[in-house]
């Protein structure tokens, strides 16, 4: 359950992470937005100024033409919203003294008599120039037609002083950010300025992409690895499953084993001197291989539980090897296998005995199971390299294609050979192996080809 423990902490840990990333990159985005719309809000109270300014700009003079009523012309200028100026000539007396007075004014140019002015119901006088009532409906019609809905509220600067003032009809809420002073009458130059604040909705609706992706990777990531656990409580059932399973049926063979060699041994102590023994003998290391056997497949359950341990001792390599090739050695004989070792030197070893000479087993039993000639070969050879241990067993099988070499040593796996295998086992020799070689700290690796044989070198420190 270690390895659930480290999911459940990495899944923790990565959704953490992920949820501050994206905080942090939210809040960022949030100030973005927030900006831009206070941009946004800025460049609108310039264009409404902008029109009030141009509007109150021709209504002012076409205000002092009409008021003049001396009978001569006078010229009003218009300015339009993009800035070009087109001249206008007003006219209160007669055709023809028009004809004469504006003669030097070209064609194009429009002319307006007071009865047209009148008639179109135009009435200039002071008090029809847009005053700051019109600048502020005219600002919240623009802000409602651009769907922006904070707040805002105009202020006044004060006569001689540097102080804006809220003025007595405006909205009054507090402004976070303020536009550039600006005015709306050239001839009444009141200055004013907006202090605003941007509508927390108006950033959640920008906002609502990276919103929904932020909620989406939330929500995915823990269910990645609720999945993944899933996927790992299961396999870990099965496999304690199969452990259970196997150590059951072990120790049920264990029992009766036992007693077969007990039984045996018996029966040899009580021959007559000079009766042949030889097949007693055989029978004796046949039981002796067969509880190698199931105490290899008692051992493998027990590795990968946590509360397993490794019984160490020290021990000489040699004795291992010797007691190894002696429980194989009816195996040798049926299958006219040779089984040769070379040790330079004696070498101890803090080692599991048992474990050590079952994986001593399990390479030799598979140097002549996996072997097509009439003659297999095993040779093991023991050498100290500096302040490590080397046991290299090398045969003359089959080989091992190079995709299978990595996983030869995962459990219960077997090299495909079709639907079905000539050769029969049960998939735990080399993972007993590569276990025992990993809970003594070890290295184990393979170099083999097709047709050429294999050589498994383990290295221990010493």
């Amino acid at each position: 359950m270690k390895k659930g423990k480290l999911i459940g902490v990495a899944g923790i840990v990565s959704s953490t992470a992920i949820a501050i990333v994206l905080l942090w990159s939210g809040y960022i985005f949030f100030r973005l937005e927030q900006k831009l719309l206070a941009d946004k809000f800025g460049d609108i109270t310039n264009a409404v100024a902008t029109i009030i300014q141009n509007e109150n700009l021709t209504l002012n003079n076409l205000a002092g033409s009409y008021k003049d009523r001396d009978g001569a012309n006078k010229q009003a200028f218009a300015i339009g919203m993009t800035g070009n100026t087109g001249k206008m000539q007003i006219t209160f007396d007669d055709e023809e003294t028009r004809r004469k007075k504006n003669s030097a004014l070209p064609d194009s140019v429009p002319s307006f008599n007071k009865d047209t002015l009148e008639r179109l119901g135009i009435s200039f006088i002071p008090g029809a120039v847009h005053t700051i009532n019109d600048f502020e409906q005219l600002l919240k019609d623009s802000l409602c037609k651009e769907q922006f809905h904070g707040k805002f509220y105009i202020t006044r600067q004060a006569r001689y002083s540097p102080l804006f003032v809220a003025i007595a009809d405006s909205i009054s809420s507090p402004g976070l950010y303020t536009t550039r002073p600006f005015i709306i009458n050239y001839y009444q130059p009141d200055v004013y300025r907006i202090g605003y604040t941007v509508s927390f909705k108006d950033i959640l609706i920008n906002m609502a992409g990276y919103i929904a992706a932020a909620v989406f990777i939330l929500l995915l990531v823990p269910a990645a690895f609720l999945l993944y656990y899933r996927a790992y409580r299961l396999q870990h059932e099965s496999a304690m499953f199969k452990e259970t399973l196997l150590s059951n049926i072990t120790h049920e063979l264990k029992t009766p084993l036992t007693s077969l060699q007990l039984i045996i041994e018996s029966l040899v102590q009580d021959t007559p001197a000079g009766t042949n023994t030889q097949n007693a003998g055989f029978a004796s290391s046949e039981l002796n291989r067969m509880k190698l056997i199931v105490d290899k497949i008692l051992a493998y359950g027990k590795m990968n539980r946590i509360e397993f341990s490794v019984n160490v001792e020290v021990i000489d390599i040699s004795e291992v090897v010797t007691e190894a090739v002696h429980a194989m050695h009816i195996l040798c004989m049926q299958n006219n296998a040779c089984v040769a070792y070379d040790i330079t030197e004696p070498i101890k070893f803090a080692g599991d005995r048992t474990l050590l000479v079952n994986m001593l087993t399990s390479l030799i039993d598979n140097g002549i199971k996996y072997n097509t000639n009439k003659a297999p070969r095993i040779f093991i050879k023991v050498s100290r390299k500096g302040n490590s241990i080397c046991i290299m067993v090398s045969d003359n099988g089959v080989g091992i294609d190079t995709p299978y070499r990595e996983k030869i040593f995962e459990p219960f796996f077997r090299i495909p050979t079709g639907d079905t295998h000539d050769v029969r086992g049960n998939g735990l020799g080399l993972s007993f192996v590569a276990q025992t070689v990993q809970l003594h700290n070890g290295s184990i690796t393979v170099d083999s080809r097709p047709g050429g044989g294999a050589v498994f070198t383990i290295i221990f420190p010493c």
